[in-house]
């Protein structure tokens, strides 16, 4: 009986060994000299990590030594091991893998045969490629297009001067004066994502506004005078279409990018008056036609794979001819890999003068919308 309660007892040690899940660990680095491996391990050491290395052969790469840390018995710890170290900057490169014994020092080790590079276990983090043995990347993947609508609640401040006939023009206000109120504004962007550094944007702002309001004090617009208690309709049109490139030359690690951004853009803007009481009725407009371009930034923080923090701003200043500042900031939430949702704050001010004429219409506040990306 003994000996099949011996082999019992062997069965059941070998069925609990085979349940045992399969340990994981992070690949570091995987370096071309035992000198440059050990090296890394050394360093690695000081810190009090467990770190080991094995030397492989991928044929026709050469030999390679693929240094790494921790023997976690889940993938999610491993994760969490591979960001922490990430995190706190002692690796640039890691990424997750079975684990395999190797040598805990700089000493030589048995040469393995391996015709492919180690597997890869996913991570919610992204993660680099760690392992020099791997053929060069791809290209970066070819353009994507974001197209977004937004919803723009704006507060309007609007002043302008049109003097004509020989009689200096009247500063008036479109809103205390001429009864303007405020309207929300659509708002449509297309963003194409030329690289990882690199975008073109193209934005179209249309602006509508009208009023009817008794005037309570006299009004020279264009040469002619609109008098006290004159009824007067009177509206603001604007339309604003915006290309820009930003070049996001300082990307830490896909989580912060920043750079320089240039735009150039046209506005047209048609102000008119028109009155009702008056005798005769008089209709009068006049039409501006302003193209700008402008300099600034744009900046985009990742804290998590699916929020995206932004801001962006560009102007211009034109001495007596005026000046142009355009800027936003807001948050991107993505519930879903091509779907985008997002809100902010945005402003823009311009002013034009032309001589005594001058108009200068900034508009400001929140903003909400949605979008999704190809």
């Amino acid at each position: 009986m003994k000996p099949i309660f011996a082999g019992l007892a062997c069965l059941c040690l070998f069925s609990t060994a085979a349940a045992q899940p399969e340990p994981f660990t992070i690949q570091v680095g995987s370096l071309p000299t035992r000198a440059a491996a050990a090296t890394l391990v050394n360093q690695l050491k000081s810190r009090g990590l467990d770190v080991y290395y094995l030397k492989v052969a991928i044929p026709g790469r050469g030999v390679f030594y693929r240094v790494r840390v921790g023997r976690l018995p889940t993938p999610g710890e491993a994760c969490e091991l591979g960001e922490k170290l990430r995190r706190t900057g002692l690796i640039t490169d890691q990424f997750v893998t079975t684990y395999e014994a190797g040598h805990p020092d700089s000493a030589d080790t048995p040469m393995r045969v391996s015709k492919a590079p180690p597997p890869k276990i996913a991570c919610d983090h992204p993660s680099a490629p760690a392992s020099g043995e791997s053929p060069p990347p791809p290209p970066e993947k070819s353009t994507r297009v974001a197209v977004e609508g937004r919803y723009w609640i704006t507060n309007l401040r609007a002043i302008a001067n049109v003097s004509g006939g020989g009689l200096a023009g009247t500063d008036f206000n479109f809103k205390s004066d001429l009864g303007l109120k405020d309207n929300n504004l659509p708002e449509v962007r297309f963003t194409w994502h030329l690289t990882r550094r690199s975008k073109l944007k193209v934005d179209y702002t249309q602006v509508d506004y009208g009023g009817d309001n008794l005037l309570s004090r006299t009004i020279n617009f264009n040469g002619n005078l609109y008098h006290v208690n004159t009824r007067v309709t009177s509206g603001l049109e604007a339309k604003q279409l915006q290309l820009g490139y930003a070049w996001q030359f300082i990307n830490l690690k896909e989580r912060i990018k920043v750079g320089p951004l240039f735009e150039a853009r046209a506005l047209w803007l048609n102000a008119f008056l028109n009155t009702a009481n008056a005798s005769p009725p008089i209709r009068e407009a006049k039409k501006l036609t302003v193209g700008l371009p402008s300099i600034g930034f744009d900046l985009n923080v990742y804290p998590h794979k699916r929020i995206n923090f932004f801001a962006a701003a560009s102007g211009i200043p034109a001495g007596k001819y005026g000046h142009f500042f355009d800027g936003e900031a807001g948050v991107e939430f993505f519930p879903a890999a091509n779907v985008r949702v997002i809100g902010g704050y945005r402003f823009l001010d311009l002013k034009a003068r032309n001589e005594s004429d001058f108009a200068n219409l900034r508009l400001a506040g929140p903003f909400i919308g949605a979008g999704v990306r190809f």
